[in-house]
């Protein structure tokens, strides 16, 4: 089903990377209206995670344990179809040690993923985000994990997940989700405990209809209405270790994997199922099939 990588053409040099480092599951620039589609059966060789968001309609995939070492414009493109390909804008993705013992991305500075997801992603969507996230440590630089988020002259735009630098008064050093509408902070998630540095966490951003849920290892950690008019939109496409319109900065501090998109809102019960498939989660704090 998949195949090896090729060199774009004009591109500077060629990147070998493993077979799952993106996988498109679904039109990535579909509408914001979605129904749960139809499994599709080529589901080996993927882990148990990777399994069950196909299964339940994941719409992309960035594995990223296999991306190392990759360098300004070299290319990680999907295996399946060229229509949703990404690129590294500047700076370095150096390898690090993933939740499952293979590689993860970390990204440095200047470095970030420009995906093709250019729609479906504004206040009147329903999508969630899944993402395994480390803190490797606190710098001083903001570090934008993911998101949309732009800077027209309306004012800031969109949606992000931050890494707060160590000088921010509010929560150094923590990770959070923030949501803007012409330059106004319309809500969002700031857990308070600050992360362990080297110890993997399970997150799940899911809006819909103005209400954002946030999600560690399983358990609901904040729940918030976005603020009236409750409106964002997505100006730039979305950014993997940066924002893809290039507002703010890269991700610093911190690396990523099994990054995974749906167009819809993921019950609870399925955020917690996939926690525990997560191999990022550790046994002692993963959700049980019964838990309410």
């Amino acid at each position: 089903m998949l195949s090896a990588y090729r060199r774009r053409p004009g591109s500077r040099s060629a990147v070998t990377v493993g077979v799952a480092t993106v996988l498109a599951l679904a039109g990535c620039s579909g509408g914001s209206s979605h129904s749960k589609p139809t499994p599709n059966p080529g589901l080996q060789g993927l882990t148990a995670y990777e399994r069950a968001a196909r299964t339940d309609g994941a719409a992309a995939l960035w594995p990223l344990r296999d991306a190392r070492n990759l360098s300004a414009r070299d290319e990680v493109g999907d295996l399946i179809s060229s229509k949703a390909a990404a690129t590294v804008v500047g700076g370095t993705i150096a390898g690090t040690t993933g939740p499952d013992g293979e590689v993860a991305a970390r990204f440095f500075r200047s470095g970030r993923l420009v995906t093709p997801v250019t729609s479906g992603l504004s206040s009147t969507s329903a999508f969630s985000l899944e993402f395994d996230l480390r803190a490797d440590e606190c710098v001083n630089a903001w570090g934008r994990v993911l998101g949309t988020t732009s800077l027209p002259q309306t004012g800031r735009e969109g949606f992000e997940v931050l890494h707060f630098p160590k000088q921010f008064a509010i929560n150094p050093c923590r990770f959070g989700v923030e949501f803007w509408h012409l330059g106004k902070y319309e809500g969002g998630c700031h857990p308070k405990p600050v992360p362990v540095n080297g110890v993997w966490t399970r997150w799940a951003v899911v809006y819909a209809k103005g209400r954002v849920n946030c999600y560690q290892n399983g358990a609901l950690v904040q729940s918030t209405l976005l603020s009236a008019p409750r409106v964002f939109r997505q100006l730039g496409p979305l950014g993997i270790g940066g924002s893809g319109s290039g507002f703010q900065g890269p991700l610093d501090g911190a690396s990523l994997s099994e990054v995974a998109l749906y167009r819809r809102a993921l019950t609870m019960a399925e955020v917690r199922q996939h926690a525990l498939l997560s191999t990022s989660v550790s046994p002692a704090v993963r959700p049980t099939a019964s838990s309410s």
